[in-house]
C-alpha cells in the first residue's frame, strides 16, 4: 500500500494546515525511529509525528472498509476507497482534513503540546 503524490499531498497539506507541520519527521529513517519510540515508550513530544498519524488513520480504515489487498502492491488506500461510487469520493476527499483534526486534538490531549 503506498499513497499516490496526489493523496500524499493532501495528508501533509492538512497537517500544516493544522500547524503541525513542525512535528513531521524530516527523513523516513527518522519516522521509523519515532514509530519505534511511540510503540515502545508511548506518545512523547519527540516522537509524536502527525503525518503517520494521519498515514497509519486512514490506511487503518482504508483495510477494514477494504481488505489485505491493499497490502498486495502500491495501491492508494483513498483512491481505491474512492471507487466505490460519488458518496464514497466525497467521503474520501475529506478523510485527511477530518483526520488531522483528530490528530491535533489528540496530541493537544496526550501529549500536552500545543502545536
Amino acid at each position: 500500500m503506498k499513497f499516490c503524490h496526489f493523496h500524499w499531498d493532501m495528508l501533509k497539506n492538512a497537517v500544516e494546515d493544522k500547524g503541525m507541520w513542525h512535528l513531521v519527521a524530516k527523513s523516513g529513517q527518522e519516522a521509523m525511529e519515532r514509530t519505534k519510540s511511540e510503540i515502545e515508550d508511548g506518545s512523547q513530544p519527540g516522537n509524536f509525528d502527525p503525518l503517520m498519524r494521519l498515514h497509519w488513520m486512514i490506511s487503518g480504515r482504508a483495510l477494514e472498509g477494504l481488505g489485505l489487498y491493499l497490502l498486495s502492491g502500491d495501491y492508494c488506500p483513498m483512491c481505491e476507497a474512492g471507487k466505490c461510487c460519488a458518496k464514497c469520493k466525497s467521503l474520501v476527499d475529506s478523510w485527511p482534513n477530518s483526520a488531522a483534526d483528530a490528530v491535533k486534538e489528540e496530541y493537544d490531549r496526550q501529549v500536552g503540546g500545543r502545536a
